[in-house]
């Protein structure tokens, strides 16, 4: 990811380069950022806050952002690193894995096997934290828990205590792998082992006392990362306890009117970004043979964390949940002062 050459300030050059500028320009860019910066830790480091300044060199710009302004505030995704650079010991003879100056890891392996150690190391440096706090509410998606919201619990600093249940339906999502895609999903199971070794081994070297990381963390942190990105709806049943009492107050007719009218799928009046509609994607599930009816008033709401105070502790075995100090998850406040 090397920077770009600035523009020579010789005519000559300058002709010279025209041509492929032109060339450049007419090809597809991928450039980014990540305005937080590379490192996701505590206490944080100047690789925390490093690119800021290259983020807030837009805001000034406003609607005048051209190509050079790209090109000097938005870093090349070509995977070379960018300026000064140092090598990491990990004490894996196959794998190089080398810092750039904004603290990006570059993962260099013999083996496949030696790339995903790679990436679990940087992980365990640079994401302990957010892995130490996601893991347990992950189990959550996996179980797809209703009334908690696993997104909700890893932002507000709670954990959450799968039962041995939930931890045996992750178990067995290492088994589907296989029985569903079999060499292809002993590979998967293989780089996730890798994987958290090289995390493993990176709280090892650094003496982290946190919990060792296993291949269902991984299974687990993948459902919750779907959770959040690839899957849509949840609001089923409020929405047919909305429809029941509408019919029941307007009529059949009117009151599915007035329920349409507030749904938000085809929409006529929202905003949209293009003209001409197209068909969005098949459903999957098989055929659709509509949805269930819901009797009015039969619904009765439940939060599962209510009366806890904002508890950071929810043991999916105890029904209610206890209410409970807060409280990271094991070794992660020692880990924090050990960074």
């Amino acid at each position: 990811m090397h920077r770009s050459l600035r523009s020579l300030a010789i005519v000559l050059a300058a002709l010279l380069a025209t041509p492929a500028i032109a060339m450049a320009a007419r090809g597809d860019t991928a450039r980014y950022i990540l305005a937080p910066g590379n490192f996701g830790g505590l206490p944080t480091t100047d690789d925390s806050i490093d690119q800021i300044p290259l983020y807030d060199g837009l805001t000034p710009l406003r609607g005048r952002v051209g190509e050079g302004d790209i090109q000097r505030l938005f870093l090349p995704q070509n995977f070379a690193p960018v300026g000064q650079r140092h090598e990491a010991q990990t004490g894996r003879a196959g794998l190089r894995l080398i810092y750039d100056q904004y603290g990006i890891p570059h993962v260099y392996g013999r083996t496949r096997a030696d790339v995903a150690f790679g990436a679990g190391w940087t992980t365990g440096r640079d994401r302990s934290l957010l892995v130490q706090l996601g893991r347990g509410p992950a189990r959550v998606a996996v179980a797809d828990v209703p009334g908690i919201d696993a997104f909700s619990l890893v932002t507000s600093g709670q954990s959450f205590v799968p039962s041995p249940e939930t931890e045996a339906l992750v178990t067995r999502q290492r088994r589907l792998l296989v029985k569903t895609y079999g060499d292809k999903g002993r590979e998967i199971l293989a780089d996730a082992k890798a994987y958290v070794e090289g995390g493993n081994a990176y709280a090892r070297a650094h003496n982290l006392d946190i919990r060792p990381s296993t291949v269902n963390d991984v299974i687990a942190v993948t459902a919750f990362i779907g959770s959040i990105f690839g899957a849509g709806g949840g609001g089923e049943a409020s929405n047919a306890g909305l429809l029941a009492k509408l019919r029941h107050r307007l009529g059949r007719v009117r009151g599915y009117d007035a329920w349409d009218d507030v749904m938000l799928a085809n929409d006529p009046e929202a905003p949209t970004t293009i003209r001409r509609p197209f068909h969005y994607g098949p459903l999957t599930g098989g055929r659709i043979r509509g949805s269930v009816v819901l009797d009015r008033g039969s619904i009765r709401a439940f939060d599962p964390l209510e009366g806890s105070g904002g508890s950071a502790k929810v043991d999916a075995a105890a029904a209610p949940p206890a209410a409970q100090g807060l409280e990271l998850p094991r070794g992660l406040a020692r880990a924090i002062r050990q960074r």
